[in-house]
């Protein structure tokens, strides 16, 4: 793709300055300058910055980096209804009605998106997700985010699983923790760390998924998790 391609019907953004990640995580570069290319469904960013680098004695050197060019195909993804691109408590201009998901859903997917997407809110997102399958066959359907600790591991890897039958493969899960006061005053549990937690909680559920699919006994044990029993 040439520039002149690549610049039709596209939108430059360029910055000046600042800090961006890009490489591994940790990578703390000083940019001189960023162009962000937007296009209908292809992005392109030029990075060129200078890297501070340290020994171990502390002696440090700076190195310039250049990204190059990468174009990359970009999924295209909306919460219901269509446009909705904020998550949480604010309300759209026109409030989704659970009823008609089935049916937005189906729009979404006439419309050319590659996914579409529910936060956990004021509707169970799994259910939402069920309504969603039935009437598409080609977009994806994710969780952003659901509750993952209110839910023992077991039962969301339950509602996955069934979710993944039923979509034949495009379900997404995502998982949140949630803060400490709605997990004790809301939800009634007991807190904990929630990184830790969450690194239990993705184990057990896939042990669980490894106990269905190859027919093993499942055998699982963690600081907030023992699960043998199916």
């Amino acid at each position: 793709m040439s520039d002149d391609d690549l610049a039709a019907g596209c939108s430059r953004q360029e910055f000046v300055g600042g800090k961006v990640a890009i490489g591994r995580v940790g990578d703390d570069v000083d940019v001189e300058r960023l162009e962000l290319w937007e296009c209908p469904s292809v992005v392109r960013i030029e990075v060129l910055g200078v890297v501070r680098e340290e020994d171990a004695r502390g002696h440090g050197s700076d190195r310039t980096r250049r990204s190059g060019l990468r174009s990359a195909a970009m999924k295209i993804e909306s919460l219901l209804p269509l446009g909705k691109l904020d998550p949480g408590l604010r309300e759209p201009d026109t409030p989704l009605d659970i009823r008609d998901f089935a049916r937005l859903s189906k729009v979404a997917e006439d419309v050319g998106l590659d996914a579409v997407l529910v936060e956990e809110t004021k509707d169970d997102p799994f259910q939402m997700m069920a309504l969603g399958a039935t009437t598409t066959e080609r977009i994806q359907l994710g969780t952003s985010v659901a509750m993952a600790f209110p839910r023992s591991p077991t039962a969301t890897a339950m509602s996955a699983w069934s979710l993944a039958k039923l979509s034949e493969g495009r379900f997404m899960l995502g998982l949140g923790t949630q803060v400490r006061a709605h997990i004790q005053r809301r939800f009634g549990l007991n807190w904990h760390a929630p990184a830790p937690w969450m690194r239990d909680y993705i184990g057990a559920m896939r042990a669980v998924w490894r106990c269905w699919q190859d027919r093993t006994p499942l055998e699982f044990e963690s600081e907030h998790y023992t699960l043998n029993l199916m």
